[in-house]
């Protein structure tokens, strides 16, 4: 976009605050290397909704997400495969979760992602809601109703 400004910056400093805000999906703002926090410095208020999701492997998200982008540029577009329940299946430990899928979401908490920064800054966010997202939940032992206690747990010691 030119002077470091993404086409992100540009939609936010250029809608009015009265009529717009925004969601930000906390997780794949990891994925992507950007730091949530530092957007709700620059653009207080703006970020009134939440996704919070993890992810098993943020390296692995990340660099699933490069090769993604690698096939867009080069027009081999493939199918990313979705996690499910034989993924993990082999060499997953008894009675804990699926074996690591590299870039995986997994229960809020059960990740890499940092979120104790995060949620410290939410009256600079602005947000009022927010979301816990996992894919293919059902793929974890106890299927989503433990992985959303898990989140569950884990949002309620960082909100303390």
């Amino acid at each position: 976009m030119g002077g470091g400004k993404t086409g992100m910056d540009v939609f936010v400093s250029e809608t009015d605050p009265l009529l717009f805000t925004f969601q930000m999906d906390l997780g794949l703002a990891r994925v992507a290397s950007q730091d949530p926090v530092a957007w709700f410095t620059r653009y207080p208020g703006r970020f009134r909704r939440w996704h919070v999701k993890d992810f098993e492997s943020l390296s692995g998200a990340q660099a699933r997400e490069a090769q993604s982008l690698r096939n867009l540029a080069s027009g081999t577009l493939t199918p990313r495969p979705a996690p499910s329940a034989a993924a993990g299946a082999s060499g997953g430990r008894a009675g804990g979760p699926p074996a690591p899928l590299p870039g995986r979401p997994c229960p809020v908490g059960s990740g890499d992602v940092d979120f104790a920064p995060i949620f410290a800054a939410w009256r600079e966010s602005g947000v009022k809601y927010f979301f816990v997202e996992q894919d293919a939940a059902g793929a974890w032992p106890g299927g989503s109703l433990k992985s959303i206690e898990t989140s569950y747990q884990t949002l309620r010691t960082l909100l303390g």
